[in-house]
């Protein structure tokens, strides 16, 4: 295969990641997890304040809320869900319930999605161009994009990058 065809190749493979991907996270509803990451992600770089989802590591949850911080997603921090948030285990329990309020109260719920599983599905493609580009240094100019070719056919990675 010309080298030409190989790029080509794998760059048609990789919008078709872009489009399977891209149109899951229009057309799917919220997950159960989005929910609290959301919240908690939008939280940590309004307030800078780490109360919500101590569970997890933070980074994806800030790498989720850029966009919706830039631009200037609503959160009422005078609300009850975050006021009784002030230790563990009630912030475990409202952090639903204040994510639930950034998606769906606060803000209007599609925008918000498209915005928070936006950096996700960037990040899904540059991974992709990342094995693509690798894949071929270690497997020499005549490897086919296969590694590719499974992963953007992949239902558990399609999901990952729309979620």
């Amino acid at each position: 295969m010309q080298p030409k065809l190989r790029r080509a190749a794998a760059w048609l493979l990789l919008v078709f990641l872009f489009a399977i991907a891209g149109s899951a996270a229009l057309r799917e509803s919220v997950t159960l997890d989005e929910v609290a990451h959301i919240g908690a992600g939008l939280s940590y770089l309004q307030r800078l304040d780490l109360r919500l989802n101590a569970e997890h590591p933070p980074l994806g949850k800030v790498i989720v809320a850029v966009p919706l911080a830039l631009r200037g997603t609503a959160a009422d921090y005078s609300a009850p869900s975050w006021k009784l948030a002030n230790t563990f285990f009630p912030a475990y329990m409202t952090q639903w319930m204040f994510g639930d309020a950034v998606v769906g109260r606060w803000n209007p719920w599609r925008p918000t999605l498209f915005w928070a599983r936006l950096p996700m599905l960037l990040l899904t493609l540059w991974l992709g161009w990342l094995m693509w580009v690798y894949g071929r240094r270690l497997l020499g100019r005549s490897a086919l994009p296969q590694r590719l070719c499974d992963d953007s056919g992949n239902p558990g990675i399609r999901p990952s990058g729309a979620n």
